[in-house]
């Protein structure tokens, strides 16, 4: 495991380290913080980033904060979660300078807190995503030590599933060992060859010094000082170390001893209990062992089964190891190169879009907003005015045996009237026209008169006659005018009556209605104010239920949390009980009454003889190094002399090959020529 951060690294990373905690949080979450920017993290903000890098290793951790804190009513869901993450499954040891209200300054956010957390967390990445993947199989399930013993099906059931965990335990070993074996023997080699310089140079460091100081007769005694020193400080290390894992062990044995306690107060408690109650509670434990028992256990040894068989099956897939993680590193650096390049296109179409859109987002806004209020207040006046019409028109057929014309009708007689009235100012200028011709005739006729002779006269009378009867004419039409004018009056006071009469019927009923319209307000009114005291009343009804059943739920996983401990504590008074027996069985050992067995007497002496066993091998062991560190050099130049002659041996018997090869051309070549030579002569001698 990796170390813990002690004190002094605790400081270091509240100033000196923030530079590698941003620079590792921008290489493992691909971001692009500055140290300012992450400086200004604080709080709610600071956990958040916090909770991101879990997000990373584990996805079930990516909550909201400030969501969870509204949903769960405070930090102790959130802290809970975090905490039972980093300590439970990463085995994050807390160092002792933050121990000191840790939970406080956590739920707060306080950097010298959670700068240390993130540190450990990004700088022991692989190893921390190791952790998260075993705590998913080798977590283990808790089942009651007295359901085991009771019943053989769990007992069956749970030996299975410790089988399973040790097979995938062992099978993750080899595969843990097959990775570390599949390395190059190129970097091997390298590797060895940096480390004989680093050994070289360290050799000519020591002697170098002690030539330096060989003339200082107290080198020795510096230099034993110097061992002491360095001793000192390992042991003060461990001696630290082992102060914090004794604190540790005490603070989790007083945890213990104040539950067995609250146990034991409880188990006082349910002694005062009558035995109906008791049998109740028995058979509701029952109920729910045999629930976990059928439904939650079976479920869960078959999900564990079938990962198994998928681990399985990819284990014995073969695997080129190199050439996957070369692929996947390739695919990694394409994702971020094509992150970063959407992010640029991104910015610059937001850069670009934004302006027009929140511009073009405000104007619409605005229409819409003005329309809204034109329409709301259009349909009001509708709704007014068609009530009041309707109104009216029920209080008019109410009161009223006529017939009120409606529609095309209405339409019909208002244009009428307005037709007469149109004709009655036309026939009014037509007879202002009449009289002012009339005087013009009359002051030409005196005129006239002064001027002419007795037969104009006479032709003046016969104009005279003319006006006459055009005056009669005249007088007729004004007649008809005037009667169509009255019968108009006479109507219109006609209807001006009727409205009067039936206001004055309707003034009553329209007080009443008044009255009605103040009461229904009154009523509205009070409706509104017991409906608002409702909805307040029901709200604080529904808070109060959801933190009772909260309240339930908590004391639910108390019960289930006591339950276990009790088991717990049972399954350790027998394991106390099998070795306070074998105790007294070492006692009687020891006396000479009995043996343990015929090899051995006493288990004293079996560890004895196991340990002088073990020590015998290890010393054996060591032995065997010192030889191989020996023969090492050795080893590595005869290596070095047998690969050098097998590439001589090469050599040789490729010359040899290339000689024979060359040697069985030429025997080809005189051949030839000399079947060529033969052929020749016979054609010579044929001539």
């Amino acid at each position: 495991m990796a170390s813990q951060p002690d004190g002094a690294e605790m400081k270091e990373g509240e100033a000196g380290d923030i530079a590698t905690i941003v620079e590792l949080m921008n290489k493992h979450l691909r971001t692009s913080y500055s140290l300012v920017e992450f400086d200004e993290f604080q709080g709610i903000s600071l956990l958040q980033k916090l909770n991101d890098i879990f997000t990373e290793l584990q996805p079930e951790q990516g909550v909201d904060i400030t969501n969870e804190q509204a949903t769960t009513g405070g930090m102790g869901t959130t802290l809970g979660r975090m905490t039972a993450f980093l300590q439970t499954i990463l085995n994050y040891k807390l160092p002792k300078a933050l121990k000191q209200d840790f939970e406080q300054n956590f739920v707060n956010g306080e950097k010298q807190v959670i700068y240390p957390i993130m540190h450990w967390v990004l700088s022991h990445m692989n190893q921390n995503k190791k952790r998260v993947y075993l705590s998913k199989y080798l977590i283990p399930v808790e089942v009651p030590e007295d359901l085991r013993a009771s019943d053989d099906g769990v007992r069956e059931v749970y030996n299975q599933y410790k089988q399973h965990v040790e097979e995938f335990i062992a099978r993750h070993r080899n595969v843990e060992k097959l990775r570390e074996s599949s390395t190059n023997p190129q970097e091997v080699g390298r590797t060895i060859k940096t480390l004989e310089q680093e050994r070289e140079t360290l050799k000519q460091r020591i002697s170098a010094t002690k030539e330096k100081l060989k003339p200082n007769p107290q080198w020795e005694a510096l230099l034993k000082a110097a061992q002491v020193l360095r001793q000192a400080q390992e042991e003060q290390l461990r001696n630290a170390e082992h102060l914090d894992t004794q604190h540790e062990s005490l603070h989790k044995t007083e945890m213990r001893l104040a539950a067995s306690q609250q146990t034991l107060k409880e188990l006082k408690r349910d002694l005062t209990i009558s035995p109906s109650d008791m049998l109740l509670r028995i058979t509701d434990d029952i109920k729910m062992s045999t629930m976990l028992l059928q439904d939650k256990l079976p479920r869960d040894i078959e999900v564990k089964q079938q990962q198994l068989h998928t681990l399985c099956i990819a284990l014995n897939e073969p695997v080129d190891l190199p050439a996957l993680q070369h692929e996947i590193s390739s695919l990694e650096s394409e994702i971020a190169e094509l992150q970063k390049r959407k992010e640029e296109l991104m910015k610059d179409k937001e850069a670009q879009q934004l302006h027009l859109f929140r511009q073009q987002a405000s104007l619409t806004a605005g229409r819409k907003a003005g329309f809204h209020e034109e329409l709301q207040s259009i349909k009001k006046e509708i709704a007014k005015t068609r009530s009041e019409i309707n109104g009216k028109e029920d209080d008019l057929s109410r009161f009223s045996s006529e017939k009120i014309p409606k529609g095309e009708d209405f339409v019909n007689y208002v244009n009428s009237l307005r037709e007469n009235y149109s004709n009655s100012k036309r026939m009014g200028v037509e007879l202002g026209e009449l009289r002012a011709e009339f005087g013009v005739l009359q002051r030409t006729k005196e005129i006239l008169l002064t001027k002419v002779d007795k037969r104009e006269f006479q032709g003046l009378q016969k104009t005279k006659q003319q006006l006459k009867e055009l005056g009669g004419q005249k007088e007729t039409l004004d007649e008809g005018k005037t009667y169509k004018l009255e019968q108009l009056s006479d109507i219109v006071k006609e209807l001006m009556s009727d409205i009067h009469e039936r206001r004055a019927k309707l003034a009553p009923q329209i007080l009443e209605l008044r009255n009605t319209r103040q009461k229904s307000q009154v009523v509205e009114t009070e409706y509104q104010t017991k409906k608002d005291a409702y909805e307040s009343e029901q709200q604080l009804l529904e808070s109060e239920t959801g933190k009772v059943q909260e309240e339930v739920d908590q004391l639910e996983n108390d019960s289930r949390l006591n339950e276990s401990l009790y088991h717990r504590l049972n399954c350790q008074l027998s394991i106390a009980a099998v070795a306070w027996n074998r105790v007294k069985d070492e006692k009687d050992y020891v006396m000479g009454e009995r043996k343990m067995d015929e090899k051995y007497d006493t288990w004293s002496k079996m560890f004895e003889a196991v340990t002088k066993n073990l020590e015998q091998r290890s010393q054996s062991l060591r032995v065997k190094k010192k030889e191989i560190e020996a023969s090492h050099p050795q080893n590595l130049q005869q290596m070095e002399w047998f690969t050098n002659l097998h590439r001589l041996l090469e050599c040789k018997v490729n010359f040899y090959k290339r000689e024979t090869q060359e040697r069985d051309k030429n025997q080809e070549g005189l051949h030839e020529g000399m079947m060529m030579g033969g052929t020749g002569n016979a054609t010579v001698m044929v001539l």
